[in-house]
């Protein structure tokens, strides 16, 4: 079973056609999970309304408490979502992160893409740091041993990432 997580804050249509798009072209079995980061009571209320009609899991991130720039924000909810669910509940199972607006266009079979992989992404490149792009991840659980995992934008070596 693969457990896709995306992380919402606006566009409650765009879950259904990503659902569409995962049943016409994903040759796996999966688990879909929202996770609510919007600020807006009537979004969060639409989100809860399309997981429970199409049984997805539903997760609502706790509101910072600090403000933070777009991508900070999206590191936060990235990291909220990896430490509170995933390193708690699927440890035995691959896990795909992909943003809201991404969509499948062609077939795809993560168990195989995933079966020699222990993590897999879009590398993101700022001068001489490369690092994965949070929008598109893919985690083989079981392969990995250390399940701490750093998700946040800051400055290495001199240099700004996430932005």
């Amino acid at each position: 079973m693969i457990h896709i997580f995306t992380s919402v804050v606006n566009r409650p249509d765009f879950v259904s056609l990503q659902d569409k798009l995962f049943k016409r072209f994903l040759k796996d079995n999966y688990q879909f999970h929202i996770v609510d980061d919007s600020i807006d009571e009537s979004i969060s209320e639409q989100f809860k309304l399309i997981c429970v009609k199409n049984n997805f899991s539903y997760y609502k991130k706790p509101e910072r408490t600090i403000q933070m720039n777009p991508a900070q924000a999206c590191a936060d909810t990235v990291q909220w979502t990896y430490d509170t669910i995933i390193k708690q509940n699927h440890k035995s199972d691959i896990v795909f992160f992909c943003d809201s607006d991404l969509f499948l266009i062609d077939e795809f079979n993560i168990s195989e893409y995933m079966s020699d992989a222990i993590i897999a992404g879009l590398p993101q490149r700022r001068g001489n740091i490369i690092y994965m792009w949070n929008g598109i991840m893919f985690f083989n659980m079981p392969k990995i041993i250390d399940f701490d995992i750093n998700f946040s934008d800051g400055i290495v070596i001199g240099i700004v990432t996430g932005k």
